[in-house]
């Protein structure tokens, strides 16, 4: 039988952005009705935040941090039928009860030695897991399987067909990426593994083909060469607008198609008040840009049906905006009304068509559609392959309703910026 102490080592905090304490005598609790004691193992190291990263103010205190600990069971609480020696994890069903307490706010968590737990609520694991490997499947790990389990659904609906669809993870070293490699090659995908250089043995060591250095070549342009039009999926977590930019850049041209037609990026209704309030959203999230991104942009929404678009928002988010802007802002506006695309979807298209060489892209552009060029061919007069440029889409109604146009970052920063604010916008309601 397991000698149970009277007093443990735990990491306490004592107020809210207080100093964490290592302290030797904390009692170790007793089980009580259908509880039972577990040493830790291994735990996870999360502290208390929302789903928004704002950090959670309502906490017990003095309180012990930790979640998702993986442990085994030492002695039982009266009433518990579990077996001691049981092996388990932290992560249970507490989340379906209707009182229920969880261990980052209102109970003493995983950072500590011995802990008493609700037995009905706890994930039993097989006697033969490595609780050392397992502890962050059970996180991380089932965040990049449910990514990757979800696009392979999109495959034949059930498998990645191995000689044609590729899937590039962002970041692929990471803690949820280096995982969401593993499970791709597992579903059958090509796996494409971007990342710094001094990752690429690790990477490819999980298992993908091939591996893209973001640090010494264009990651986008290495992806194309590799793919030969772009990959058929893309998964990235790294908290980087550039990032996710580099993602959408990687697909084939049909799947970022897609995403713009996804019902994330669809208004239920669109007026002119919901133009509005999507402008300031806008101006807001550019003002709020690191200074080496934010440069003075201008936005404009319209709406289409008439003979000419209708202006229902139109600002300049900073001083410094130029005459130029207007004449950016009109070209991409009228590149997303004739083609129904955004204008940076045009651009992927063009590109895909010239093989990835941005000098000629323009260039092919006014040549392929017969375009009006003062220029010699090099430019269309009225249209614009930049980022930007996005339509608006109503559900329910056919073709696009409007278009949203920021002229003024980098075109793929005006690009990003708009699907980002936009899916947010859309995903609480703000219309």
């Amino acid at each position: 039988m397991t000698e149970i102490p009277r007093v443990q080592t735990v990491a306490l905090v004592r107020e809210l952005g207080g100093l964490v304490e290592f302290v030797k005598d904390y009692p170790v609790p007793t089980p009580g009705t259908n509880e039972v004691l577990a040493k830790i193992l291994y735990t996870g190291n999360r502290t208390a935040a929302g789903s928004d990263g704002t950090p959670v103010t309502k906490i017990k205190f003095p309180h012990v941090g930790g979640y998702e600990g993986v442990g085994r069971i030492i002695a039982l609480g009266p009433g518990s039928d579990l077996k001691v020696g049981t092996l388990f994890c932290l992560a249970g069903t507490e989340q379906y009860c209707m009182k229920s307490t969880n261990h980052l706010h209102h109970e003493d968590g995983s950072f500590q030695q011995y802990i008493a737990l609700d037995a009905n609520y706890l994930t039993i694991l097989p006697d033969d897991v490595d609780p050392k490997v397992i502890r962050p499947v059970l996180c991380a790990g089932l965040t990049a399987y449910k990514v990757t389990f979800d696009i392979r659904l999109q495959f034949l609906g059930l498998a990645f067909d191995q000689a044609t669809n590729w899937l590039v993870v962002v970041g692929a070293g990471g803690g949820l990426e280096h995982l969401a490699v593993q499970y791709a090659r597992a579903f059958g995908a090509q796996v494409i593994g971007v990342d710094a250089p001094d990752k690429r043995d690790f990477v490819l060591g999980l298992g993908a083909i091939e591996f893209v250095d973001f640090v010494n070549t264009d990651p986008v342009q290495r992806v194309n060469q590799i793919t030969g039009l772009g990959a058929h999926a893309a998964v990235v977590s790294a908290g980087s607008a550039k990032a996710f930019t580099h993602a959408c850049e990687m697909l084939l041209p049909r799947d970022l198609a897609a995403l713009e037609s996804s019902p994330s990026a669809i208004f239920p209704t669109f007026t002119s008040e919901t133009a509005w309030s999507l402008g300031l959203a806008l101006r807001s999230r550019i003002l709020s840009l690191p200074s080496a991104n934010r440069k003075p942009a201008l936005l404009s929404i319209t709406l289409t049906g008439g003979s000419e678009p209708h202006v229902v928002f139109q600002c300049a988010t900073e001083p410094g905006t130029i005459p130029d802007n207007e004449v950016w802002v009109r070209r991409k506006r009228n590149t997303v009304l004739r083609w129904g695309v955004s204008s940076w979807l045009m651009r992927q298209k063009m590109l895909a068509g010239v093989g990835g060489d941005a000098t000629g892209v323009e260039a092919a552009f006014v040549g392929k559609y017969a375009l009006a060029s003062s220029s010699g061919g090099r430019v269309a007069d009225d249209f614009a392959i930049h980022g930007g440029g996005f339509p608006v889409r109503v559900k329910g109604v056919d073709g696009i309703v409007g278009v949203i146009v920021v002229s003024g970052l980098k075109q793929e920063d005006d690009h990003q910026v708009i699907v980002e604010v936009l899916k947010e916008f859309i995903g609480r309601g703000s219309h």
